[in-house]
């Protein structure tokens, strides 16, 4: 009784119109029964010819158009709430730390997917509140449903009062198991909040005052001591989203029955149908909130350890001027390398210079993460890869590498500046490179329709316009070791043709480039083709 008074304030309290809409809906719901309506007609009326039935519907089946409206706008708001972790995939953080970046601005970007993720961790808390409104709707609304059922039959009736027993002890167990969990959680929200200002402001100061050498260091100590995530019953909603829908099927197939059996005896009424309708589409409403916001929490956890691990893994600067860096690279070896447990023969090869490797595979064959096993970002199950006969980290071959991502990391500047970004040459330098790999006219025309800052990631373009500025970046920079993933997809037939005479070009200035295809016969010139789908060479 606490729950639905203090509920009912609460409500009322934040939305009045809300409250006075759901009042007029669970009272108006049993009225939709013929029979009751036809009974109230007879109280209206001498002769009893009044009839509420049909007018009710049509305001019930309103009411439910609105109700399922708004539903679906909540959905939708916790999902627009989601897009944030969404966009930062563990390639994409693990991508940051090894681009052609300087190293500050990479931390910048980590910094800042951090604080992004906890303001999408406090926006989280509302939901209970949500939940809890619903729960209430779901109490008013059944107590009114089964007073009506126990008119027309009692065995309805105690079969209703059973479902709805039932459901409402699978929610309020949902919502207090993860009230309690969510406690432990706004303990560590409010830790990460603090820490997570401190690397902000740190950012800020750089942006501000342009002092990366002084505010680099500040900014790596402050972003370690954002403490580690421990997330518990992450899953609180699993278990009871699982029972409900037993219990929805269960349900969904006892009001087929009924409805069977009541036809043939012709006591179906038009108003029973309305009801069972409500219920029908209130449960699903319940199971698609639980189900969707239970996948959401477990997403936007797993993004912040990722987070976490790019930060913790990542060297300082000091420890980043002790790595001995290649300064070329002669050969890139796979030695007894596998890539999951399953496998079971070893890949070994040895690439040289001016060699291509064509890596293919299918979808789920281990294709996506091979741009992290070649930058030494990620670790084979078993085995080694070397360049020049060493293990090597990140770091070491940052500018010895260039590499065209499916997604590419571009930022908020114009082409030029993207392009321009941690490499020593001019514009008159930079156009003779691109004439020379035949991308010059393709470089004028992005400048001609895009003068202005291309968007975050280069939203503001077509992919295959990002992919280009990507590419074109390769060439500027004119590394040893090249990485192309699917380099001929969103491109038409010319510039396809265009980017397999660069890799033969590429090949002839004595580089190693690894080709990573879904379809081998996009490029068939290659001088090794690995086949991880079948781990073969």
């Amino acid at each position: 009784m606490d729950l639905i008074i203090n509920g009912l304030y609460d409500h009322f309290k934040n939305n009045s119109w809300d409250l006075i809409k759901n009042i007029l809906f669970v009272i108006l719901i049993p009225f939709a029964n013929i029979k009751m309506s036809k009974s109230l007609g007879k109280l209206l009326s001498k002769d009893g010819d009044i009839d509420l039935g049909w007018p009710v519907i049509i305001l019930v089946i309103t009411i439910i158009a609105v109700q399922i409206l708004q539903s679906m706008n909540n959905v939708n708001n916790i999902r627009q709430s989601g897009l944030v972790a969404n966009k930062f995939n563990e390639r994409a953080i693990k991508n940051t730390l090894y681009r052609e970046l300087p190293k500050n601005n990479a931390e910048i970007k980590v910094a800042n997917d951090m604080f992004n993720i906890n303001q999408l961790w406090s926006f989280n808390s509302k939901f209970f509140v949500s939940l809890k409104d619903d729960l209430i709707q779901f109490v008013v609304f059944y107590i009114f449903a089964i007073y009506t059922y126990f008119n027309i039959d009692k065995k309805i009736g105690y079969a209703l009062l059973g479902f709805a027993v039932l459901t409402y002890i699978l929610i309020k167990r949902s919502i207090n198991k993860c009230k309690e969990s969510g406690s432990k959680r706004d303990e560590q929200v409010a830790k990460f909040r603090s820490a997570t200002d401190d690397v902000l402001a740190n950012v800020k100061f750089i942006k501000l005052n342009n002092k990366e050498e002084e505010s680099y260091d500040k900014l790596i100590e402050s972003a370690r001591k954002v403490p580690k995530y421990k997330f518990e019953n992450v899953h609180c909603r699993t278990k009871y989203t699982n029972y409900l829908n037993i219990l929805f099927i269960f349900f969904v197939v006892f009001i087929i029955y009924l409805i069977k059996k009541e036809k043939k005896a012709n006591k179906i009424e038009k108003g029973d149908i309305v009801v069972i309708f409500f219920i029908l589409s209130t449960l699903i409403g319940y199971r698609n909130r639980l189900s969707n916001f239970q996948s959401l929490l477990a997403e936007n956890s797993g993004t912040v350890e990722r987070l976490k691990w790019a930060l913790e893994d990542h060297e300082t600067k000091q420890q980043v001027k002790d790595i001995i860096k290649f300064e070329k690279i002669d050969n890139l070896e796979f030695d007894k390398v596998k890539l999951s447990k399953k496998q079971r023969t070893p890949i070994e090869f040895k690439a040289t210079l001016g060699e291509i490797v064509c890596v293919v595979g299918d979808n789920g064959s281990g294709l996506y993460n091979m741009t992290g096993l070649l930058t030494g970002t990620n670790k084979p199950y078993s085995g080694r890869i070397l360049i020049n006969g060493q293990e090597y980290k990140p770091e070491q071959i940052f500018e010895i590498s260039g590499i065209l991502l499916q997604d590419p990391d571009l930022f908020n500047k114009t082409i030029k500046e993207n392009l321009f970004l941690n490499s020593k040459i001019d514009e008159k330098n930079l156009e003779a490179k691109l004439k020379e790999a035949n991308l010059l006219i393709n470089y004028k025309n992005l400048l001609k329709k895009n003068k202005g800052k291309i968007g975050k990631r280069g939203s503001k373009l077509p992919m295959a316009s990002r992919r280009l500025i990507e590419l074109m970046r390769i060439v500027v920079k004119d590394p040893d070791f090249i990485i192309l993933d699917n380099p001929f997809e969103f491109f038409d037939t010319d510039m396809q043709e265009k980017i397999k005479n660069l890799i033969i070009r590429w090949k002839n200035k004595n580089k190693i480039v690894f080709l990573l295809e879904r379809n081998f016969y996009n490029f068939t010139s290659c001088d090794y083709v690995v086949n991880i789908s079948r781990y073969s060479i």
